[in-house]
């Protein structure tokens, strides 16, 4: 699988790690998001079960067939 085919499947990959953040809050500000997620790396032990619980979430919406821009 190619660079190109990744972006494709799925496009915002970051901005939608970003957002899982911020959804706690009710918000959906970037920069809050990526201070959301120093932040939770204070505690490593916290930070990497938060990155992978967004990765999972994220994931399971894609492979449950969810619209991929709407992911985000």
């Amino acid at each position: 699988m190619t660079a190109g085919q990744l972006k494709y499947i799925f496009p915002f990959f970051w901005q939608s790690i970003s957002n899982s953040y911020t959804q706690v809050f009710f918000a959906k500000n970037k920069w809050m998001g990526l201070l959301l997620i120093a932040v939770s790396f204070f505690d490593l032990n916290a930070g990497l079960s938060g990155l992978l619980a967004v990765l999972i979430a994220n994931t399971a919406a894609y492979l449950i067939g969810l619209n991929r821009h709407q992911i985000v």
